[in-house]
């Protein structure tokens, strides 16, 4: 979930705010709520499906889509090469609706007021192709350097053509020690039409490293992870997060 937090509102009625029937303030807010299923369909091959329900909007003024994404995935075997693709947010259109674009239409002709909706545009789920490939460069036994040790290197190249955006690429890599010590870098190539005139080489560049340390002999694992990204006119986005794995 995505929110806004509280903004100042203001209306026809009331340009300065406090309007009374609809409150001082409003908030924008996004909910995607999904369930997947995925299996291992051979020894190479894996197939994934997910059912989403998403809804976007102010209160009194919202839109609900319906969607599911289909993804694989195949172990090539091949100096630790996997291929993998999906289509996501394939679904229905969404048109806001609610009483913030209703209105009352007074007819001269006609006692009374007349209800009466603006006409809001119904928008696609944006979807979406991605095609990806990882290799490992060094560490494991299919690894193009195999004999690496404790040492194990990760690339991993990605194209994603939406319909609301051109073509997108993306490069990454990351370096562990015995994998419990990450290193990650990588750059995302955003092809947005208009946008170059404020974006710098820099753009998209993201750098982090994570910690993921064992307890014990039964497989729990905790972790941590933090990654820096410049985003430009969004300003540097670090994250972190905290991880316990079973």
């Amino acid at each position: 979930q995505l929110t806004s937090g509280d903004i100042e509102r203001t209306t026809e009625a009331s340009p300065e705010g406090n309007d009374p029937a609809f409150g001082s303030v409003f908030s924008w807010t996004s909910t995607a709520a999904e369930l997947a299923y995925g299996r291992r369909l051979t020894d190479r091959l894996d197939l994934g499906v997910g059912f989403k329900f998403v809804t976007e909007g102010i209160d009194n003024a919202s839109a609900g889509y319906l969607g599911f994404d289909i993804g694989t995935q195949f172990r090539t075997g091949l100096y630790g090469t996997t291929i993998g693709a999906a289509l996501v947010n394939l679904g229905t259109s969404g048109r806001f609706q609610g009483p913030a674009i209703e209105r009352f239409a007074i007819d001269e002709f006609r006692p009374g007021a007349t209800a009466v909706e603006y006409r809001t545009t119904s928008n696609p789920m944006p979807t979406a192709f991605r095609f990806g490939v990882r290799t490992d460069l060094m560490g494991s036994a299919e690894a193009l350097l195999s004999g690496a040790g404790d040492n194990h290197l990760v690339m991993t190249g990605e194209i994603l053509d939406g319909i609301d955006t051109d073509v997108n690429y993306t490069l990454a890599a990351e370096y562990n020690f015995r994998g419990m010590v990450f290193l990650r870098a990588g750059k995302r190539w955003v092809n947005e039409a208009h946008t170059q005139s404020f974006r710098t080489g820099g753009f998209g560049l993201s750098y982090g490293g994570g910690l993921s340390i064992p307890l014990g002999g039964s497989g729990r694992r905790i972790g941590f992870d933090y990654a820096h990204t410049n985003m430009g006119e969004l300003n540097n986005i670090q994250i972190y997060s905290f991880a316990l794995g079973f």
